[in-house]
């Protein structure tokens, strides 16, 4: 758990991990230089389990992070966040799945978004499902994190062995969606259909401070993935030209995805591809207003859009 300024949120965090029905873990939470009394509620707590380190300077999220990963000798690390909770069953639920799913590398959660401001004052808690199964995570991370940051436990020999940590030039929006894409070439990944985290959605954070810079970040990730996958850069560039909001050529684009669905055929699940990919090209019709016979040509091509998705996207269309 990296914290930094967090002491309207951190005594209700520490206690959510306290209250876990599993017991057998240990609580590192590494402080960055706080300046308020972030740290002084920490050691009002009397608990064995918490072992606090303060960094004599700011060094940010990412040194935190990877402190973190390098310090535990567990089986298993959690990731936490000083401002989020976790529901008393969590851990339990976690361990279980990991215990009886070997081959799983990172598993996260399902979890509520609450916003709330820097005071501690909630506003709208709304829900977001992760996609759950491996197959459809891998073929998600092409376009997203695909899971909740702090909900996720990772197998920590696969850490070790292939010394995979966050790289900081991620930093604010990314580091944490360029580790499960690394981590996904070393086993399978999987998000528990429970929501066990109540995550908090703070206005002011960093990610959200500068979203041009997040939008670079976005695309150096998918590149980063599309170039691991055998994508060539030309595809790449028309594929990545979508989240830019700039003209392209709508044919170009999805034979671009014709072109990459055959080449990772073998590496990723078809079925997920012709779906996913065909949301994304329903979005794309949506976004540009095209004409019908734009979705004549998404199923021409092989991809198949949720149909319940298309339903709703078709009913937006039609009250434009």
């Amino acid at each position: 758990m990296p914290v930094y300024n967090v002491a309207p949120f951190i005594r209700e965090s520490v206690q959510s991990i306290l209250d876990q029905t599993y017991l057998d873990f240990e609580l590192l939470i590494i402080d960055d230089c706080s300046t308020d009394d972030t740290c002084m509620i920490i050691d009002s707590f009397h608990d064995d389990r918490i072992k606090l380190i303060r960094n004599e300077v700011n060094r940010g999220l990412v040194y935190g992070l990877n402190f973190g990963l390098k310090q535990l000798q567990n089986e298993y690390i959690a990731r936490m966040d000083g401002d989020d909770v976790c529901l008393p069953n969590r851990l339990e639920h976690q361990v279980r799945f990991m215990d009886e799913n070997p081959d799983v590398v990172l598993c996260g959660t399902q979890a509520f978004w609450e916003q709330v401001d820097q005071s501690g004052n909630f506003g709208t808690i709304f829900k977001w499902d992760y996609p759950i199964s491996n197959e459809a995570i891998r073929v998600s991370l092409l376009w997203s994190a695909s899971f909740v940051h702090p909900s996720v436990m990772i197998r920590a020999d696969v850490i070790r062995k292939n010394q995979i940590f966050y790289d900081d030039t991620y930093t604010i929006a990314c580091e944490d969606w360029h580790m499960w894409v690394r981590l996904s070439f070393h086993g399978r990944l999987a998000n528990l259909n429970e929501r066990l985290v109540r995550y908090r959605i703070r206005k002011g954070s960093l990610h959200r401070s500068n979203p041009s810079l997040a939008l670079q970040l976005n695309q150096r990730v998918r590149r980063f993935y599309l170039t691991s996958l055998g994508i060539e850069d030309y595809q790449i560039d028309n594929m990545l030209k979508e989240d830019l909001k700039v003209q392209f050529d709508f044919q170009g684009l999805l034979n671009s995805y014709k072109i990459f669905m055959h080449h990772t055929n073998a590496i990723l699940d078809r079925i997920q591809l012709r779906t996913q990919i065909g949301n994304r090209m329903v979005d794309v019709f949506k976004n540009n207003r095209l004409g019908l016979i734009s979705l004549f040509f998404i199923y021409a091509d092989g991809f198949r859009p949720d149909f319940n998705y298309l339903k709703k996207v078709l009913k937006y269309a039609i009250n434009k």
